[in-house]
């Protein structure tokens, strides 16, 4: 994987890929956004990831998908963002034309989603399987087998997405501590961070795997740290 954040700040350690935020007074916070932009990019089939997010107030874990070609009118697919909290959303962007259409952050076609943890269960200490299976009809999202959105991909509006994307897996504090507003339905400003200086948040990822779409699920990609 290409690690395209600031400063090196992810490796692997017992078999896992661990990837890292902290703040160091030099640079300020570390960015740890590891993608294959220059090695794989796929379109349609079954996505997976066994993953501990980072939940720490201020910091963002979000796996995301970005058009291959990099077009104006190109797509995104956030499988998941959490914005520091204990739950996942996820998101479709189109651009240009069609720059108001998401599916999470506001616009015309707003569908508020959110997945939590089954009770007793929290996104950072616990391995979770995120999932999506991407096909020309639809994309369903998936948290540990159970689909927590839909999205019908029918419509002319949703041309950007019969491109190829490749993942992006990311662990940051966003600037201007930014953080999911789960009362009003907006990113809003957090002050939640007051000990910078031991400040840090780790996300842990098992494995990334990428299945055809096919009656085997034949596996087309593996990352295994």
């Amino acid at each position: 994987m290409y690690q395209g954040g600031i400063g090196k700040s992810y490796g692997v350690k017992n078999n896992l890929l661990y990837q890292i935020s902290e703040f160091k007074v030099e640079t300020g916070f570390s960015r740890a956004l590891l993608n294959t932009s220059k090695s794989m990019h796929f379109r349609y089939g079954i996505f997976e990831v066994r993953q501990i997010a980072g939940t720490a107030p201020g910091a963002t874990s979000a796996l995301w998908f970005s058009d291959a070609a990099g077009l104006a009118d190109g797509c995104e697919i956030d499988l998941y963002e959490n914005f520091g909290t204990d739950k996942l959303q996820c998101n479709l962007h189109t651009w240009a034309q069609y720059n108001t259409i998401h599916t999470q952050h506001g616009g015309k076609d707003f569908v508020k989603t959110a997945a939590r943890p089954a009770e007793g269960e929290n996104f950072y200490d616990t391995f979770h399987y995120i999932g999506m299976e991407w096909i020309d009809d639809f994309i369903d999202f998936y948290l540990d087998g159970e689909i927590f959105c839909s999205v019908p991909m029918t419509d002319e509006k949703w041309y950007a997405f019969e491109q190829k994307v490749y993942p992006r897996l990311n662990v940051s504090v966003i600037g201007g501590f930014y953080l999911w507003d789960t009362t009003n339905g907006y990113i809003g400003q957090n002050t939640g961070i007051q000990d910078l200086l031991n400040y840090g948040v780790t996300q842990y990822t098992d494995y990334v795997r990428i299945y055809q779409k096919n009656g085997e699920r034949q596996r087309i990609w593996d990352f295994v740290a």
